[in-house]
């Protein structure tokens, strides 16, 4: 998602609504979100496209669906408010600092009796101390000399065991209390594990559509399926599917892959949907971030405990994830003097070995995970290969002369180690897209710019439509763009900003806005019908 999409980047809790009875719903902490909020609206849209509202929306209130977002707080913000000075300021770090934080926090919220909303945010370790205390408390009124412990506040009952002013039975007692109160905590710790893998791990659907009876992915309706959002990349997703299968039914050997195209043509997108069909979990690794030992910048030991967070501590899950290292030839381009440092290259690698990883959760926990089973892929644009003199190498006017460069243009031109070469053998480019791929993707895809938009002024009660001739513009401007999906996602939403301000500063005026190809060029000329069936012709902005 691009800083073309309506609202500020901001970071914000996924919650999980129950209601709890009429007016009053517990909000429980999922994951954290990264994306764009519009303050007025209240709506999230997370980079995925996904729409959330607020809890402190009146969709909140009365909304029936599931998961709404909270704690919304602007990047550059939260940067301030979740990471020490120390820390560098990236967002991957910046998931796992707030993830840290937030999940032991959950909301209550209810509408008190002038009729608003409140929200009341709980901290679950600070209520689950109060309990504790009183609980004891309670006990200890009972069983210990009130003469002697006046107060039931653990540093004062520290500092009257220091002045030893319990008697040998009182101390007795208060020892075989604690102990109690030790083995209820773990108890409650263990439910409450049980409970949270039970309530948001998703069931895994034993007949998956996408595999034969005998377990083999079925590539061509795997195919299919993705082929609904991704448009003009039959044949590369295909070589994709291919190698994955062979993956499945061979596990003696593993290897990556390495996945090149221009920027915006759907490799991250790929990525995404190949984990929710094959029902894997995705870690996608920004490679530009990633430094080896000694040196500032985040470790892979980071997203691997993002990854077992992601997965609830579900360690089968996380050994079978795809790992997608992106940007790799940006880490080669502007480190070229760390990127050759071997380090980098063999952790990467290491990804494709029989080899366990240690990591750290945010609890400070340790866990290995085992890497055999994991899908692990490399991504960049590596434009030099095809057009251009640089730190790639070769000149090529005509790119399908060859589309598969060879070990020594790898080694001498992008640094790759033979070894890194050895375990990476599968090279799969992705095809540039022309105009008439711009207007499919708008036209045919599940994720095109123009259904998003449709989802947000169908949410102010208002039907939005785009002409033929806007088609063709908006595919015409993006394509000059030359960044893919991204760069359509661009040019709808500056068609639409304006209408959409109208539209969301005039609720229930507007039935019907039309954008033209007038609109692509001007944003304050689109056509609209009020509510009264009177058809006018906005040529300005009011």
């Amino acid at each position: 998602m691009d800083e073309s999409n309506v609202g500020e980047r901001s970071i914000a809790s996924l919650l999980h609504k129950e209601t709890l009875m009429d007016g009053i719903s517990l909000y429980s902490y999922v994951n954290s979100i990264i994306g764009y909020y519009d303050q007025n609206t209240k709506i999230f849209v997370d980079e995925q496209g996904n729409i959330y509202n607020s809890i402190d929306s009146e969709n909140g209130v009365n909304g029936v669906v599931q998961f709404y977002c909270g704690n919304a707080t602007k990047i550059d913000e939260a940067y301030n408010k979740y990471l020490d000075k120390k820390d560098e300021k990236d967002e991957a770090n910046l998931k796992i600092k707030y993830n840290s934080e937030e999940m032991n926090h959950f909301y209550l919220s209810l509408v008190n009796e002038d009729n608003i909303l409140v929200n009341i945010k709980y901290d679950i370790n600070e209520e689950y101390e109060k309990y504790y205390k009183n609980s004891h408390s309670n006990r200890n009124k009972k069983e210990l000399n009130s003469d002697v412990v006046s107060s039931t506040d653990f540093e004062e009952i520290e500092e009257l065991i220091k002045s030893r002013k319990y008697t040998k039975k009182e101390l007795m007692e208060l020892r075989k209390e604690l102990l109690t109160e030790k083995e209820d905590v773990k108890k409650i710790l263990r439910l409450t594990d049980k409970v949270l893998k039970e309530r948001y791990k998703k069931p895994v659907d034993t007949k998956n559509k996408y595999f034969y009876d005998d377990g083999v992915l079925n590539i061509t309706k795997t195919l299919k399926d993705i082929k609904k959002t991704i448009v003009a990349q039959d044949e590369p997703i295909r070589k994709v599917l291919a190698e994955i299968c062979r993956f499945d039914m061979n596990d003696k050997k593993r290897y990556g892959i390495i996945l090149s195209g221009s920027y915006g043509v759907g490799k991250k997108e790929l990525l995404k949907l190949l984990s929710k069909d094959l029902q894997r979990p995705l870690m996608i690794i920004d490679s530009t971030q990633i430094n080896p030992e000694g040196y500032e910048g985040m470790k892979i030991e980071n997203y691997i405990a993002e990854l077992y967070n992601n997965c609830g501590g579900d360690l089968k899950k996380v050994q079978k994830a795809i790992i997608y290292f992106d940007k790799l030839d940006k880490k080669i381009s502007t480190d070229i003097e760390l990127f050759s440092n071997p380090e980098i290259l063999k952790a990467i690698t290491k990804f494709t070995e029989s080899t366990s990883y240690k990591a750290m959760t945010s609890a400070e926990e340790e866990f290995n995970i085992k890497t055999n089973k994991m899908i692990v892929v490399v991504g960049g644009e590596f434009q030099e290969l095809y057009t251009g003199r640089g730190i790639m190498g070769f000149h090529m006017n005509d790119a399908s002369k060859k589309d598969y460069p060879n070990t020594s243009d790898l080694m001498e031109k992008s640094q790759m180690t033979k070894d890194f070469l050895d375990a990476f053998p599968i090279y799969i480019r992705m095809n540039d897209l022309t105009e008439k791929d711009y207007i499919d993707s708008l036209k045919k895809s599940k994720k095109s710019p123009i259904n998003t938009e449709k989802r947000l002024f169908k949410r102010m009660n208002c039907k939005i439509d785009f002409t033929e001739d806007a088609y063709e513009l908006i595919s015409k401007k993006a394509y000059v763009l030359k960044q893919g999906h991204n760069g359509l996602r661009t040019v709808v939403k500056n068609s639409t900003s304006k209408a959409f301000e109208d539209v969301n500063n005039k609720r229930n005026k507007f039935e019907t806005i039309t954008i033209t190809a007038d609109t692509v060029d001007d944003n304050s000329k689109y056509t609209y019908v009020i509510r009264k069936n009177t058809r006018n012709t906005k040529k300005g902005a009011k």
